[in-house]
């Protein structure tokens, strides 16, 4: 028999209904949507139901069967519930489409790049595909021999449904461990099934290919298949759900985030309020290590020394103080900060790769972010930072190192060799200073990480950008 692996420690980031929020103040917390499925279904709600608690406590009845109603009571129940579990749907729907009809935050953008950087698990409790859509536009890369294929977020949200037959080349993509992982455990709006199959054989989903702004990877055809005829499978928002954990899926997905948080080298929470409601997304989280740090990213954290206050309660799962950003830009605020931080491990491992040609890959142009290009990064006599073409094929074969190549292939007098920027003087460069913003032809990019790549006899250090945000243009050390 062979030996059971521990997870490998990596970051974990936890994402509730604050986090959608931020990304757009169309998204609806949960008494918001409480609120707007009461107006849209009245005939579904008592008129004494507010008198009952929260919206998650009236639902929570509605889903459980009671000992002394008759079947068909519980049976009308039931089907009362899945009426508004797809309106749920429906609302959800159009609060995402409006929150991605406008171009995406520039800090979700570095968001995504650092957890992907980090190679982080990303659990969230939202149905909404704003994260994905967000990665769809990030222009995430891995690098083989052949140069950077595109990453997409249907190979990054894993466990999942099985997909229809693939019908582009970009559906073949497989799940990959070289990026983040996004474990959605209530399920997606682009997931579907037919409802109450209790083994979970009919689950299957649509690929998520839209970004922002109304934009998507492809021409969207008609839906041959007719994965949309069926139910949305989403967990509802209640206090207990035995009957939904029924589907292997959704085993396979909880077990697969109980293992990460079990190994958690820092948990996260950002717009996760861990409501009383959420029973089981509490008691999850505490299995996390005495060891680990945690960060509490909240509007309103209150503070370890306050009884009830998220910070004590989230203080209370390892007896850990945590670090708290609050405020309404809390979410963006923290992204900053992880900014700094990973821009000073940046400078450190650029000093220890020292000699090592710089290389970045970027889009062509800003409307396909799939389409990824590698270019070498020069220094002009300004000291700004720009970009010229190289075929990333061809660093194996040549004998001469990338950044002669490149020189080689350009006007005379376009630049020099000293122009070219290397690891280690990239390194100094920011230390000293520097600005670390780099001009393309898609717009200018920031550094976050750095990774070292052997191509043929060439050994060089390819750069993780993401899109500058105004706080770039005063860096300073």
């Amino acid at each position: 028999m062979e030996p059971h692996l521990e997870p490998e420690p990596r970051p974990v980031y936890v994402l509730g209904a604050g986090f959608s929020r931020a990304i757009s103040a169309g998204m609806p917390l949960m008494n918001e949507l409480g609120d707007e499925v009461k107006t849209r279904l009245p005939e579904l709600f008592p008129g004494d139901q507010d008198a009952r608690g929260t919206f998650e406590d009236w639902l929570s009845l509605r889903v459980t069967a009671l000992p002394f109603l008759n079947g068909w009571q519980n049976s009308r129940r039931a089907a009362d519930a899945e009426r508004m579990i797809a309106e749920i749907a429906e609302i959800l729907d159009d609060s995402s489409s409006t929150a991605s009809s406008s171009s995406c935050p520039k800090w979700l953008i570095r968001l995504v790049k650092i957890w992907h950087a980090e190679r982080a698990v990303v659990i969230t409790f939202n149905y909404d595909t704003l994260v994905e859509r967000a990665i769809n536009e990030a222009s995430l890369a891995v690098f083989s021999q052949h140069g950077p294929s595109a990453i997409l977020a249907d190979q990054q949200v894993f466990p999942a449904p099985p997909a229809p037959p693939a019908v582009y080349h970009m559906d073949n993509g497989a799940a990959t461990a070289k990026s983040l992982q996004l474990l959605k455990l209530h399920g997606s709006l682009n997931w579907y099934w037919s409802s109450r199959d209790s083994t979970g054989s009919t689950l299957t989903r649509i690929r998520e290919r839209s970004t922002f702004e109304k934009r998507s990877l492809v021409a969207e055809s008609h839906d041959f298949t007719g994965v949309r005829t069926l139910d949305r499978f989403l967990i509802p928002p209640v206090s207990m759900k035995n009957s939904y954990y029924t589907p292997h899926l959704t085993n396979t997905l909880w077990r697969t985030a109980h293992n990460a948080i079990r190994a958690a080298s820092k948990l996260t929470l950002l717009g996760y309020s861990m409501p009383k409601t959420d029973q089981i997304g509490v008691e999850l989280l505490s299995g996390i290590p005495e060891s680990t740090t945690i960060e509490v990213v909240d509007v309103a954290p209150g503070l370890p020394t306050e009884e009830h206050s998220l910070a004590s309660r989230v203080q209370a799962l390892n007896g850990n103080e945590p670090a708290l950003w609050a405020g309404y830009d809390c979410i963006e605020e923290y992204v900053a900060h992880r900014t700094e931080l990973t821009t000073k491990e940046l400078v450190r491992d650029l000093l220890e790769i020292a000699d090592s040609d710089v290389l970045i890959s970027a889009p062509l142009d800003r409307e396909n972010s799939t389409q990824l290009h590698v270019f070498s990064v020069v220094r002009g006599r300004n000291g700004a930072l720009s970009v010229r073409d190289i075929d990333f094929s061809g660093i194996a074969r040549s004998p001469m190192p990338p950044r002669e190549m490149v020189l080689n292939s350009l006007p005379e007098g376009m630049n020099r060799l000293e122009d070219f920027v290397r690891a280690e003087t990239l390194g100094r460069h920011i230390l000293d200073g520097g600005s670390p913003i780099i001009a393309t032809d898609a717009g200018s990019v920031t550094p976050l990480g750095v990774e070292r790549v052997l191509v043929g006899p060439w050994e060089v250090a390819i750069l993780e950008v993401a899109p500058c945000h105004e706080v770039d243009l005063t860096h300073s050390n």
